[in-house]
């Protein structure tokens, strides 16, 4: 198919890790109080969001990867652990990774992406449940409105393509760090 280079790294090998690190965090955080991480996620989110704005324009074809299917897998499974045991912006995290390191366009990337994050939010549910951790109320509320999320992006995303949804990455970017910046309880406060 032009424009489409054979695929020599399936991606089963990386979503399986991606369940297996969310399941291992998920676990570790019912053990690790996770406020240190609170004071470098916002550096995280921010160093993502000016990647998205000022990398060169993400193709929406895909091209030859970086990586493999080891390296790839290593990569998500370390991004799945993140997620089980924090997660704000495992999406962009993992749609950065897959478009930066795995060779897919943008739009197969945010769409390969929300089978991800369905794996990391499936392990992380079992880890929490086995370990007695599970607030259904706040859960199924959550599973609602990340359902319905998808839906409105992954329609957005294929509307209007790679042009329409980099901006919208940016933005939610920005959110997410004054979110977790707005927090007074944030560690990062207190380093200051």
């Amino acid at each position: 198919m032009a424009g489409r280079p054979c695929r020599s790294s399936p991606l089963h090998s990386p979503a399986i890790g991606a369940f297996i690190g969310s399941a291992l965090g998920a676990t570790a955080v019912q053990h690790v109080n996770p406020a240190f991480l609170a004071a470098f996620v916002p550096v995280l989110v921010i160093l993502m969001g000016f990647y998205f704005l000022f990398a060169p324009p993400m193709s929406e074809l895909d091209r030859h990867p970086r990586l493999g299917r080891i390296g790839m897998t290593a990569i998500l499974t370390i991004i799945g652990f993140y997620d089980g045991f924090f997660g704000p912006g495992t999406g962009s995290f993992m749609t950065t990774a897959l478009v930066a390191l795995g060779g897919l366009g943008l739009v197969r990337a945010i769409a390969t992406t929300k089978f991800l994050n369905l794996a990391t939010n499936l392990a992380g549910l079992i880890a929490m449940i086995a370990g007695g951790k599970m607030l259904w109320i706040l859960g199924l509320g959550m599973a609602v409105a990340n359902v319905a999320g998808n839906q409105v992006g992954a329609r957005l995303a294929l509307r209007f393509g790679g042009r329409g949804v980099r901006p919208l990455l940016v933005i939610m970017s920005a959110v997410l760090t004054i979110k977790l910046l707005a927090d007074p309880a944030n560690p990062i406060w207190q380093m200051l």
